[in-house]
């Protein structure tokens, strides 16, 4: 079958290993670098969030100097004095309030930020499913597409066969013999061409799925593919889109422009901090006996307020809201474009399911069709032509159900990511 005939082409023997839609994924969603830099960005706005709350916690710095000093000793000239010099110092600040509570509004700004990390990285994972879920159905159908043919080109060996014993005791004209010979051709040359597509599909699977194409040791279980369900699912679904990763991330980096806005704004306020002070200072070091009865403690409050910086913080805080106005303009945008592929989705699963019954009842006609044309034709009663017709008729149904099928599902898959939920991926 076309299975034998595929691997013939693509497999370096052995056995290879049949995954389902499932395993496909779990493949790409442990190889694929679009999810190693997705969590490498999640990584990276975690850290942002972790720096920004360095300042609940108290700064505390430490220093220590030794020294030894030269100077002249006038008015001879010759010779010099000399000094030794140690010092050590500990000091403790913490913040009180920085510029009216700034820190606090950019912390929760990074906060935001960070929940739109996640929510990217959820989009990136749906991404990779559907570009799998994809590649998988466009394997399932150029299957399908193969297996078709080769029924077609098994029906019109058959016939040449009955044709040629039938020509040499002159029960057929030679221009029937050249039509079934042409017929067998066309069928030869179709499934070279499915067979040749089926190889390209699977390129693009093994891509998608982050493996690599030197191996070819995994193909497509087509005894697990899915059967289309009635779009009466559509009615458990909620109308709007809060679900979907890349809105909700845009939501939150809108939320997060005007947060840093507000924040840009409190840099006209005071900020107050606490600090304590430990130091020692001598000119010679005679133990830490000696260190503890020289040093020096200090605690104090402090005050700072910029009064006049040359406008620079007024230009911060108008680029900071120009920045917030284009992230809601964004963010409109966004909402308007998904929430109209979220009703094109609707109705392209309604249409596509309508589509995937007519083909199973059209299948089921050009079965009859032909069963009878072929009955009619043996009694003499139907053109060769006519026959030839009936199953070409025949072979284009079953290619039917099958691309139908396989748009059913992608189409069912669509919406289910567009709303931000995974798609089904087994049964």
């Amino acid at each position: 079958m076309i299975t034998t005939l595929f691997l013939s082409l693509v497999l370096a023997g052995g056995s290879p290993l049949a995954l389902d839609l499932s395993g496909w994924v779990s493949h790409a969603l442990r190889n694929s670098p679009a999810v190693a830099e997705a969590e490498a960005s999640l990584e990276g706005s975690r850290a942002s969030v972790k720096s920004a709350e360095s300042f609940i916690w108290p700064t505390l710095a430490f220093s220590a100097s030794s020294g030894y000093a030269w100077a002249s000793t006038p008015p001879e000239g010759h010779g010099h004095t000399g000094s030794e010099s140690w010092s050590a110092s500990l000091g403790l600040s913490q913040e009180l309030l920085g510029s009216g509570g700034r820190n606090w509004l950019l912390l929760r700004a990074e906060r935001r930020g960070f929940e739109a990390a996640e929510e990217d990285y959820r989009a990136a994972v749906l991404e990779i499913v559907m570009s799998v879920l994809e590649s998988y159905y466009a394997v399932v159908e150029a299957e399908g597409l193969c297996a078709a043919a080769e029924q077609s080109l098994e029906r019109s060996v058959s016939q040449l066969a009955r044709a040629r014993t039938l020509y040499e005791i002159g029960g057929m004209t030679t221009l029937e013999l050249l039509q079934l010979q042409v017929q067998e051709s066309r069928d030869r040359l179709s499934l070279t061409r499915s067979t040749q597509s089926l190889n390209t599909s699977y390129n693009a699977l093994y891509q998608a799925a982050g493996v690599s194409m030197s191996s070819r040791d995994m193909t497509v279980d087509t005894a697990a593919v899915l059967t289309p369900i009635p779009p009466d699912f559509l009615d458990d679904l909620p109308q709007d889109l809060d679900e979907n990763p890349s809105l909700r991330a845009a939501r939150l980096r809108s939320e997060q422009a005007f947060i840093a806005s507000r924040a840009q704004g409190r840099l006209a306020w005071p900020s107050l901090s606490a600090n304590a002070n430990w130091g020692f200072s001598d000119n010679h070091f005679d133990g830490f006996d000696q260190v503890l009865e020289n040093d020096t403690w200090s605690v104090g409050i402090r005050l700072n307020w910029t009064i006049f910086d040359g406008f620079a913080r007024e230009a911060a805080a108008r680029a900071a809201r120009a920045g917030a106005l284009r992230s809601e303009a964004s963010l409109t945008s966004v909402e308007s474009g998904l929430q109209s592929r979220l009703l094109a989705a609707r109705e392209n699963v309604v249409v596509a399911y309508e589509g995937f019954v007519l083909s199973e009842l059209a299948l089921r006609q050009a079965e009859e069709q032909y069963r009878l044309s072929k009955l009619t034709y043996e009694m003499g009663g139907l053109s060769l032509l006519d026959l030839l017709d009936a199953q070409q008729t025949l072979t284009e149904a079953q290619a039917a159900l099958v691309s139908s099928r396989v748009n059913a599902l992608v189409e069912e898959a669509g919406l289910l990511v567009l709303m931000g939920r995974t798609p089904r991926l087994g049964e």
